[in-house]
Order: C-alpha cells, then structure tokens, then sequence
C-alpha cells in the first residue's frame, strides 16, 4: 500500500513537472523571440559608436566624451548578457524536440566535451577525468542535444568543483548510465528537491538563468531516460543521466 503510494506520487509529480516545463517553454520562447530583436540592435548600435569613437581623435580627446567608451562597453556588455539569456531560454523552449535520432557514440560525446572545456578546468586549476568502458557505447538519440546535456552537467559541476569533476560512462543492459560527479559542496536540501525546475537556481544574482538543468531534464526525458541527482559520500555532488538504447517512439514518428 505504501509502496503504491508513494509510486501514484512519484508519477503525479512527473506529471505536473512536464506540464510545467511545456508551459513554461512555450511563454520562454515567446519572450526570447520578442527581446532578441532589440537587444541584437542595442548591442549593434553600442558596437557602431565604440568603433566611430576609437577612430575619431577629436571624439577620442574631447572632454565630455572621456566616459562614453566605458559606458558604451558596458552597454554592449550587458547586450550580449541578455542575448545569452534569450538563448538559453530559447533552448530550454525547444529542449523536447529531438531533430534527429542516430546512432550517438557516449564515449566520442564525453571525450569531445571534456576536450573543449578543458581550457577552463585548467585556467581555474581543476580537472576533468573520464573513467570510459574498453568498448563503444552507443545509444539512438539526438547527438546535439545529448552534447547540450554533457556540456551543461560539465559547466555547472566545473562551477561547484574545488578541485575535479568526473565522468564516468558505464553500459548496463538496457542502454547506458553517464554519471558526473564534483568534489564541491554538494547538493542542499532545497536543490535536490527543486534543480530541474526552470528558473530555480542557487547561483548569486546574475550569475545563471536556472535553465541548465531544465533543459538536462527535458532533453533526458525525451530520450525516454531519467535523471537523479545526489550527494555521494565523500562530498560532493552526482548527476546520473540514465538513457534507454532507443528513445520511445515519438507521435510524429507513429502518424
């Protein structure tokens, strides 16, 4: 009885986050399409002006205008911040709609993943290492959008990590487990319970959208696989992506 209760209340909260996440991405595309265009202008015009300035010995010279290069940098700073934003809402709105499904080397996905991150890690006096099988593990999915779940798990883990964020690919015989892991803080009560939800974020102001995880789910959810996130014992956190060797048929495939 308490077994069947606790999975009817498994199931309504996944439910309700789906609903949640359709209706969130449908009003997250909207307004990323409405803001894009005027802040691609304001960045464009406040790039223009820094241009006219730097070429300009009179403008460069005159008094009034000693701030207006810093200002004007600030402004397309602050423009291209924005256009981010709307780029990650614009790709949590679409993080359901796999493209293309394919055959997707994991072990190819992570090495080239890690490859381009490795600049950061390192700058920031961190690694990333890779615990990969002996063979190929492949699963059918949208390679771009299963790069976009390794690239997010990797940033947000290199942001907690003191010293190492590990990935490990492990095949088991239902598809495959990729399972990152940090040596940072770990996961607080509040984050295991609220991280995939769209927004929700444990960063300082200004410093993340809460979209990266959303998008993780709704891209995992999608291939039919399911994400758990823990603290393991030696601190830190864990982020398993679990994914089935074929995706569910989708309604368009079946029509």
């Amino acid at each position: 009885s308490s077994d069947l209760e606790r999975q009817v209340e498994d199931r309504t909260r996944r439910l309700v986050r789906a609903e949640t996440l359709a209706s969130v991405g449908t009003l997250a595309a909207g307004v990323a399409h409405e803001v894009n265009n005027p802040v691609a202008a304001i960045a464009s015009s406040a790039e223009g002006l820094l241009r006219r300035i730097s070429r300009s010995e009179d403008l460069a010279q005159h008094p009034g205008f000693a701030d207006f290069p810093e200002y004007l940098q600030i402004i397309r700073d602050e423009a291209f911040r924005v256009k981010s934003i709307t780029r990650n809402l614009l790709d949590f709105s679409r993080s359901g709609e796999t493209t293309q499904r394919s055959a997707v080397d994991l072990g190819a996905l992570l090495r080239s993943a890690v490859r381009l991150l490795e600049h950061r890690a390192t700058k920031e006096g961190k690694r990333l290492e890779l615990e990969l099988p002996e063979g190929a593990v492949s699963v059918q999915g949208d390679a771009a959008q299963l790069r976009q779940v390794v690239l997010n798990l990797s940033v947000n883990a290199l942001d907690a990590a003191q010293g190492e964020v590990r990935w490990t690919l492990l095949p088991d015989g239902e598809g495959a487990r990729l399972v990152c892991c940090d040596d940072g803080p770990g996961f607080g009560a509040e984050q295991l319970e609220r991280a995939c939800e769209p927004f929700f974020t444990s960063k300082p102001a200004g410093e993340g959208t809460g979209l990266g995880l959303a998008i993780v789910y709704g891209v995992v959810r999608e291939h039919g696989g399911e994400l758990e996130l823990s603290n393991h014992e030696g601190g830190g956190a864990c982020v398993e992506v679990r994914l089935p060797h074929r995706p569910p048929a989708r309604s368009d495939d079946a029509a």
